[in-house]
């Protein structure tokens, strides 16, 4: 199985063939090890310790190599909270658009980013 075959087999409740695992080491991490293991790119550290290789974000990849996100950094940000004493809205308003959200004690209603034509 490979790890994300694993991970899937335990989000089943089907059994894997062995216990999924994983860690994060970085540089630092590694500075103290062996030079076998230090100077070594990070993804075959992984695969030779025997874990499951699952990134966390672009943790320890060096520059160049990192995973690009479907995402966009958004600055700056004007958020205004207001509250009709049962419910809390944040309304974040962004070059791109304004985004809001609702809350009932600390719970949200509604999030920030949703699919279009959903009501939650």
């Amino acid at each position: 199985m490979t790890g994300r075959q694993r991970i899937q087999a335990v989000l089943d409740g089907t059994r894997p063939d062995r216990i999924p695992w994983t860690t994060l080491a970085d540089d630092t991490t590694r500075s103290v090890m062996p030079p076998r293991f230090r100077e070594m790119p990070l993804l075959d550290f992984y695969r030779e310790i025997g874990c499951d290789v699952m990134m966390f974000g672009n943790w320890g990849l060096p520059s160049g190599a990192e995973v690009v996100y479907p995402v966009r950094i958004v600055s700056p940000v004007r958020s205004q909270w207001t509250s009709d004493g049962e419910r809390d809205t944040c309304t974040t308003a962004t070059d791109w658009g304004t985004l809001t959200s609702v809350y009932r004690r600390g719970h949200p209603l509604m999030y920030p980013a949703r699919w279009p034509n959903c009501s939650t």
